[in-house]
């Protein structure tokens, strides 16, 4: 949640190319979580998440 609000934030207060930049480097810094795959395999288990935001 974090940073979806930082990446709206900087694309109110920079321009447009910029705020894209910066969402797309926040995009990549999360694939790359524990929490994302503990998203998807629960989603597939279909029970619920136990994010421990790592």
């Amino acid at each position: 949640m974090r940073a979806a609000k930082a990446a709206v934030r900087a694309c109110q207060e920079t321009s447009l190319s910029q705020g894209l930049r910066q969402e797309r480097q926040a995009f990549v810094w999360l694939a790359a979580t524990q929490d994302r795959n503990e998203g998807i395999n629960a989603f597939l288990e279909k029970r619920a998440p136990h994010y421990r935001g790592k």
